[in-house]
């Protein structure tokens, strides 16, 4: 009976087994076709269909217990995410993926995700943070041998090595990267390298290396056609030799940049400026050819808005007579420089300015100037040192961000029970691993260093002997040393070979003795482990069933909460867009008031006009009919006459005024159209700017500003959306008019002022709206376009009219907007606008 029960068991374990066994062969079926359409998705930029399937196959892989599959899937969910801009998210699933590839001891599929984390620090900049990862990939590529990953992992390791200031390592990877280019014909990054190269010796100040290497860009960027990268050479090799104090050289090598065809007025004007600057430094001044570089050099800095580089123009002219000893020229030019420097920024320019200026002003006995410039001199290098400052503040900043997001990442990446799981497992394969590497490298290195060795005392002896017959002396002696060595060896081997014949003997009739004692204790153990073994699997059954019932509960429960998120969101847009029309319709309320003040004058003139013609008409007919005959009444006709046509005049001018001011109102009120059409921009600054001021005085009778308008004449018609632009100006002066009446409160001297400006700024033109009213504190500054952000009154106001002027100028025209203000001094708003929209 018990027998019986016993096979009934197996038979029932075998069976469960065998099922467990090919629903995990279907469901690994499965997995992989779905790990497949994920990858093609995402190649085709479809991140919604791929997040959805790469979920299924996650919960499906956990199921199954498919831990490379799922090592797999975590990897491509983090490539989804990096790909949609979620960097912690990403972070997290390739985290994931790296310890469960530790956990399969699949060193390959380690390379992955340690590459995509540390791809994820390169791109935004934490270098140090990204070789961390990208030493671990190179260390993997030494164990498993392969030259699939060495190019895109050596350009990632030498650029990493480079922006860390590291120039030793990062030459070593450029070399590398340069040869693994060259093999697989990729002639960009070969390029790269060797340019990487040149510029890590020029950084370790090794110029004639550099240029060694930037000559040998030269013929290959001739065989590729690639014209403005010769060019960018010659200037890097120009400034080497500028470096060694071959001015001669580098002036050859500017002025090959300005006999090139391919030039662009960046390049040619980094050319000027350094030809000239070697002209005069080398005190051989050929006054007339650097009058004429420095001429063209600021004509092409002021073209391309340059300031920096229009500055050192302005600088050298200065030293040119200077070092001729004019003093008169170059004091002329100095003040020339001083007051072309802008408020703030080009630093290092101002620098040298003004310790040129004091030398010039020292040569000639001025000491307030020369006071004054030491002056400005130390502030300008306080200002310098503080914004370093900061600086390095930010960088200390954003690296304990990413730590911080590092940590999170790695905590975050499995849920309690998938960590029990690989704890143990990872930190002894880990520790395996090193252990294997450093065994392999030092072994390595001990051959080499034995070897080494052996052959420098070879030849040192070889070198110290006078004539050939102790050579060969010598060479007979290491043949029997090396023949002796050989023979022992053979002896050690003979006597190894022997002794573990001997050895397997004995273990083989140990092995006899034992194996029948073994056997009984098999039979008697086998009943019980059956035993065990149905009960644990039976346990595990029912506790499958029972997380697989928990499972589904809980994922019912979530996509009932997704469908309800959803709802909440669509209701969400559906408010927004109804306070977006209710913002509209306040600010046509507002301008009711106004339009009703402003429309009401020109028809006044049009009913007094009118009526007036009426008498003239009355009048001219009873002159008519009195007194034809008399040529004093025709003469007095004829005036009646002329009187009635400028009347006429006046009353079509003023209609007209009051169509325009009704289109306004009717515009205003319209929903926006993004149909672009050429607009006069002063004129529609000009309408709109009154339009809303008439508006503020109609609910404030008491309030009077002067409006200022000037207006860039190089301005003609701009292709705008002219409605939604209007509403940006009505916007912009209506909160201007209310800062100053909140001003006017405070203070009854207070006289209000709207400047109103535009200019020409070449591909786009300029617009500023500034007022002299209570201004924006600082700590509201950076809040102000935010939607429902409002510092009005409750009912005042709904905070979206900034944020509508900000979507209208970033959005439709492609342009921006900024602020300034100074509390209680001004506010000035700033709209770039460009001519055409591609």
């Amino acid at each position: 009976m018990k027998n019986i029960t016993t096979y009934v068991f197996l038979f029932l374990t075998l069976l469960l087994l065998s099922q467990g066994v090919y629903a995990q062969k279907i469901g690994k079926k499965q997995i992989d076709t779905d790990l497949i359409e994920v990858e093609a998705l995402i190649s085709q930029e479809k991140y919604v269909e791929a997040k959805e399937i790469i979920d299924r196959t996650i919960t499906s892989c956990r199921s199954l217990s498919l831990f490379t599959e799922l090592s797999q899937a975590n990897y491509l969910k983090g490539n989804i995410s990096n790909n949609s801009g979620l960097y912690e998210e990403a972070f997290t699933f390739y985290w994931t993926s790296y310890t469960l590839s530790k956990l399969n001891e699949d060193l390959p599929s380690q390379f992955d995700p340690l590459f995509a984390m540390g791809e994820l620090f390169y791109r935004q900049g934490y270098y140090s943070k990204a070789i961390e990862y990208f030493d671990k990939c190179d260390k993997i590529i030494y164990v498993i041998t392969t030259s699939k990953y060495r190019l895109a992992l050596n350009d990632r390791l030498s650029d990493c090595y480079y922006k860390t200031h590291d120039y030793a390592k990062a030459i070593g990877y450029y070399f590398e990267l340069r040869k693994y280019s060259i093999q697989y014909q990729k002639f960009e990054k070969e390029i790269k390298g060797t340019r990487g190269i040149a510029n890590c010796f020029a950084k370790q100040s090794e110029y004639n290396s550099a240029i060694e290497y930037e000559l040998i860009l030269i013929p290959r960027f001739k065989s590729l056609g690639f014209e403005d990268d010769i060019d960018r050479t010659y200037l890097r090799i120009a400034s080497d030799y500028k470096h060694i104090n071959n001015l001669h050289k580098a002036d050859e090598y500017y002025n090959l940049v300005l006999q090139s065809k391919s030039s662009t007025n960046e390049t040619d004007l980094e050319a000027l400026i350094n030809s000239a600057r070697i002209n005069i430094l080398a005190q051989s001044v050929n006054q007339d050819r650097v009058i004429r570089y420095l001429n063209r050099a600021l004509e092409i800095s002021q073209k391309i808005n340059d300031i920096s580089s229009e500055l050192d123009v302005r600088n050298l002219y200065s030293l040119m007579y200077y070092s001729q000893s004019d003093n008169k020229n170059a004091k002329q030019y100095i003040q020339k420089a001083i007051e072309a420097m802008p408020n703030e920024a080009c630093y290092d320019e101002k620098l040298m300015i003004y310790q040129l200026a004091i030398e010039i002003y020292k040569k000639d006995n001025d000491y307030d100037l020369v006071s004054k410039y030491q002056k400005n001199y130390i502030d300008i290098l306080h200002k310098k040192l503080n914004i370093r400052e900061r600086e390095l503040l930010d960088e200390k900043a954003d690296e304990l961000e990413v730590d911080k997001m590092e940590r999170i990442g790695q905590i975050s990446s499995f849920d309690e029970q998938l960590m029990k799981l690989i704890k143990d497992r990872v930190v002894e394969q880990e520790s395996a691993h090193e252990n294997e590497i450093k065994l392999m490298q030092s072994e390595r290195k001990r051959r080499a260093l034995v070897k080494d060795n052996n052959e420098r005392m070879f030849l040192s002896r070889l070198d110290s002997l006078s004539s050939e017959n102790e050579k060969r002396k010598l060479e007979e002696e290491l043949y029997i040393a090396q023949k002796n060595e050989l023979k022992a060896k053979t002896v050690l081997q003979r006597d190894s070979i022997q002794t573990l014949q001997f050895e397997r003997k004995i273990k083989e009739e140990q092995n006899l003795a034992s194996r029948a004692k073994r056997a009984r204790n098999y039979l008697a153990a086998f009943i019980v482990i059956g035993i065990a073994i149905l009960v644990i699997l039976l346990v595990f059954f029912f506790s499958i069933r029972k997380s697989n019932k928990k499972l589904k509960d809980k994922n019912v429960i979530i996509e009932r909460e997704h469908h309800l998120t959803e709802e909440a969101l669509v209701q969400l847009k559906q408010t927004q867009s109804q306070l977006l029309e209710s913002e509209r319709l306040a600010s046509l309320g507002q301008l009711t008031a106004g339009i009703a003040h402003e429309i009401r004058n020109p028809l006044n003139f049009v009913n007094n006009f009118s009526e007036l013609n009426l008498e003239l008409a009355q009048e001219l007919r009873e002159e008519i009919q009195e007194n034809i005959s008399d040529s004093e009444v025709v003469e007095d006709v004829t005036e009646l006459a002329e009187m009635i046509r400028i009347n006429s005049e006046k009353i079509s001018q003023h209609g007209e005024r009051a169509a325009r001011i009704i289109k306004q109102m009717l515009d205003s009120s319209r929903k926006g159209s993004t149909v672009f059409e050429e607009t006069n921009i002063a004129q529609l600054l000009e309408d709109t700017a009154k339009l809303a001021y008439q508006g503020v005085r109609g609910r404030n009778v008491d309030f009077a500003a002067d409006l200022r308008f000037d207006f860039d004449p190089n301005i003609g018609k701009v292709n705008v959306v002219s409605n939604d632009l209007g509403r940006v100006i009505i916007n912009l002066v209506t909160n201007s008019c209310h800062a100053m009446i909140e001003k006017m409160e405070l203070d009854h001297n207070y006289t209000p002022i709207i400047n109103i400006s535009s200019k020409d700024l070449g591909d786009s033109i300029q617009l500023i709206i500034e007022d002299n009213g209570i201004g924006i504190n600082k700590d509201v500054l950076s809040k102000i376009f935010d939607p429902f952000y409002t510092t009005k009154p409750t009912g005042v106001g709904t905070g979206l009219g900034l944020t509508m002027s900000f979507d209208i100028l970033t959005k439709v025209h492609k342009g921006e907007i900024s602020v300034e203000s100074e509390p209680n001094e001004f506010t000035r708003f700033k709209l770039i606008i460009p001519k055409s929209i591609s």
